[in-house]
Formats: C-alpha cells, sequence, structure tokens
C-alpha cells in the first residue's frame, strides 16, 4: 500500500512539473502595444483595480475614476510620485485608457521619451477583439473559425520573450486589435469553437499571414520578404471572385512618384521604366531619365508608395508619358490565407479545417498546450 502511495506521489509531481513546463497552469498571455503618448495617458475602469510599482501596491481601488497619468523626464507622475512603470491590474473588469476599454491589465512605461501603454492579455480574449477587427463579423461561421485559427497562431508566434516590451502592436503592422468595443458574439463563438487550436509547421508555430484579396493566387510567402519560411507557398484561389478588390487600376505621376521614392531615400529621379523581376523574390527595378537605377522588393515599393495606389503584390505596370499606371489583382500581400476567399469557401460548404488546409497546404493543425 506504502509503495502504491508513493508512486501516486511521484506520478502527481511528475505531472504537475510537467504541466506547468507545457503550459497547462497558466494561461498564454500576450502583450499588445496599444498606444503611445508624448505627454499623457487617461485611464479608468468600472471595477476594481490594484495600482503598482514594481512589486509595492500603491492602490486599491474599487472602481478606478479616470486620472491623468503625465510624463515627466524618464518617470510617470501619478500623484505626488514618480515611477519607472506601473501596473493596472484588473479584477475582471475592463481598463480604459484613452476612452477604449481592453480586457486584462495594462502596464504603463517610458521608452524612447513617450509613455507607452501595453495591454497584457490572455490569448483568447485577445482574439474576441482581433476576429471581428480583421474580418466582417457577419460572415460565415466557418470563415470566422479559419480566421480565429490564424490570428491565434500568429499572435502567439510573435510573443517576444521577456527581454522585449510587448509582443504586438494594435494596428496593422501586427493584427488589428480594438479593444472590448469591436467584440461581437458570432466572433466570440468563433473564438471558443477554436480554442487553442493553432497551425504548425513541423510543431513549431509559424507566421501565418493573412490578406484581404488574393485575386486568383496567392504567393510563396519567400517570395514576398527575404527569410519567410518556405513552408507556406502560394495556391491557386477560385473564391475571391465576389470581392470588390478582385481586380483594380491605378496611376501615378512619373515626377510624383519620383520625388515619393527620393523622399523614402531611394535616390531617382523623374521615371523612365519599371520593370517587374518574378523569380525567387518579387523585385523592382526602376530606372530614371539619367540613367540612375534603384532595386526594391516589391512589398516594400507597394508600402512606399501607398497601398491606395499598389494595392497588393499581384500587379503589373506601365511607364506613360504623364503617367505610371498600374493594373492588378487583389488587396494585400497576397500570402496566406484569402479572407474573401475564406468567406467563398465558407458559403459553398468547406469547413473551416479544409479552408486553412487549402492555403496552408504544408501546415498541420492541433490543439495548443
Amino acid at each position: 500500500m506504502k509503495i502504491k502511495n508513493l508512486v501516486f506521489r511521484v506520478f502527481l509531481l511528475l505531472f504537475l512539473l510537467l504541466s506547468s513546463t507545457c503550459g497547462f497552469a497558466q494561461p498564454k498571455i500576450v502583450r499588445v502595444l496599444i498606444c503611445k503618448s508624448n505627454a499623457s495617458l487617461r485611464l479608468s475602469s468600472q471595477g476594481p483595480v490594484t495600482i503598482k510599482a514594481g512589486n509595492k501596491i500603491l492602490k486599491r481601488e474599487q472602481r478606478l475614476e479616470k486620472i491623468v497619468l503625465k510624463r515627466k523626464g524618464d518617470s510617470i507622475k501619478l500623484g505626488r510620485g514618480r515611477y519607472k512603470t506601473l501596473d493596472f491590474i484588473s479584477k475582471g473588469f475592463p481598463i480604459s485608457v484613452n476612452n477604449k476599454a481592453y480586457r486584462g491589465n495594462i502596464k504603463i512605461s517610458v521608452l524612447h521619451k513617450q509613455l507607452f501603454a501595453v495591454n497584457y492579455v490572455d490569448i483568447e480574449g485577445y482574439l474576441k477583439s482581433v476576429v471581428p477587427s480583421e474580418m466582417p463579423s457577419s460572415w460565415p461561421m466557418e470563415a470566422l473559425k479559419a480566421q480565429a485559427v490564424v490570428a491565434r497562431t500568429y499572435a502567439l508566434y510573435r510573443r517576444a520573450g521577456p527581454n522585449k516590451e510587448y509582443d504586438l502592436c494594435s494596428g496593422t503592422n501586427s493584427q488589428m486589435y480594438k479593444g472590448v468595443c469591436s467584440e461581437r458574439s458570432s466572433s466570440n463563438m468563433a473564438v471558443y469553437l477554436t480554442e487553442k487550436m493553432c497551425l504548425y509547421d513541423n510543431r513549431k508555430l509559424v507566421p501565418t499571414y493573412f490578406h484581404s484579396t488574393c485575386g486568383g493566387q496567392t504567393i510563396n510567402a519567400d517570395s514576398v520578404w527575404r527569410r519567410a519560411l518556405d513552408s507556406i507557398e502560394g495556391v491557386d484561389c477560385k473564391f475571391c471572385k465576389d470581392s470588390p478588390h478582385y481586380k483594380w487600376k491605378r496611376s501615378i505621376g512619373r515626377r510624383k512618384l519620383g520625388k515619393i521614392l527620393s523622399k523614402k531615400g531611394y535616390k531617382i529621379g523623374k521615371i523612365k521604366k519599371i520593370k517587374i523581376g518574378k523569380d525567387k523574390l518579387y523585385r523592382i527595378f526602376i530606372e530614371d531619365k539619367y540613367g540612375k537605377s534603384q532595386v526594391l522588393d516589391a512589398n516594400k515599393f507597394r508600402i512606399l508608395v501607398g497601398t491606395e495606389v499598389v494595392r497588393s503584390s499581384n500587379f503589373r505596370v506601365k511607364v506613360g508619358w504623364f503617367r505610371v499606371k498600374f493594373k492588378g489583382n487583389g488587396w494585400g500581400h497576397c500570402v496566406g490565407l484569402c479572407q474573401w476567399g475564406a468567406r467563398g469557401m465558407a458559403l459553398k460548404g468547406h469547413s473551416y479545417k479544409q479552408i486553412l488546409q487549402h492555403y496552408y497546404p504544408n501546415l498541420v493543425m492541433r490543439r495548443l498546450f
């Protein structure tokens, strides 16, 4: 009996150790930079909040009335005190920063002579805002579920580690994150129904890129970004034809284009020739009337010129007498999940698993933790 009891205790101890190292004991927290300010930030909450400076508790508020934090040099002014960092710990109620409410806790610090507000939020709570911010919540449930899996995988891949101040931004540089105000019941359900599901390449999380519309063909990740994973390959897509961005045409003045590129550090005059090289990496070769030339990655060129002018990485270009004319398909970088394609597949009866298998054929979905 004693031996059985001892074996049971050893087994229990091993289980607890393994579960803590594998993530069972703690929820996955992501740190999102939600705003920056040169001067001040306003915080409030309808529920209890504990305010800490390091390990020291400064206040316990049953309800956090609107307070204003001001930057004084490299410190934060709160009342008569000056602090390097301040933590606002919620008891289950959202905390508002500059009148926008967020789940989880808020950390305020001074970096680069600015006040940084970083939201520490459980991954599932984070996704409740991201999914409807990135995809209309009125779209079919299977498309929303696919978006939830992709956004969860991308966010957890981007977790930077303790030596970084935050993991993600709240804008298009990472994923759109607007806080509690963007949450909807349908997208919340999509997050719940796919809880902990992620995409893996050989048991490793990957940056599961996504975009609005591919226009008929997604692109290899390493054709758009240098050193990108080659496991995210381009696929044919016949499901996004309903998108208003499926085809597009834009133009810009030759001289204006030269000025835009020059201001961004690519010294060039009035454009004479533009050639698109589509080998391993999509590149743009530009020559002006004086014979000067520049070479840019196609996606970088698209962002420099402006995504309202060059809407996707899938485009053709023609230099006219006065203007440079662009014609293309899709909207975005065209890598990974095509959101309008996911909608189209869902409307045709495909499950979210089939959608993800189509756009990420080299990846495997399994539960996290």
